[in-house]
């Protein structure tokens, strides 16, 4: 295997679905400054994330701080309703677009975000 395909593979299994934040790169530099290349990977783990609109768990693959985040903001819901469509990855916006469906469908359309929360 070839250090390009590895690099990409290792580029695309830290990658925060949430931030979508990837690997990044850097030296290591020691006391005789001669710099050595480096990977420096998220900490990326598998979550899941209990969604009253959906009733059900939504599985994401995130780091620590796009967490932390999401937990903030009152749950996977109000996140993904509340964040702008600018910030979040295409797993993330695929979500919202299911999520507004199944409001619709539940003619929860009246209802804010935070009103969602309490479900």
């Amino acid at each position: 295997m070839s250090l390009g395909i590895l690099n990409h593979l290792i580029i695309h299994m830290s990658r925060c679905e949430v931030t979508s934040s990837t690997v990044s790169r850097g030296n290591n530099v020691p006391k005789s400054n001669k710099k050595t290349r480096r990977t420096i990977k998220n900490s990326v783990a598998n979550r899941k994330f209990f969604s009253k609109v959906f009733g059900s768990y939504v599985y994401l693959k995130c780091t620590k701080a796009a967490c932390d985040t999401i937990i903030k903001h009152g749950g996977i819901d109000c996140y993904v309703l509340n964040v702008k469509n600018s910030r979040i990855s295409d797993e993330i916006s695929a979500i919202k677009t299911r999520m507004l469906k199944c409001i619709e469908n539940k003619n929860l359309t009246e209802m804010t975000p935070e009103q969602i929360q309490f479900l």
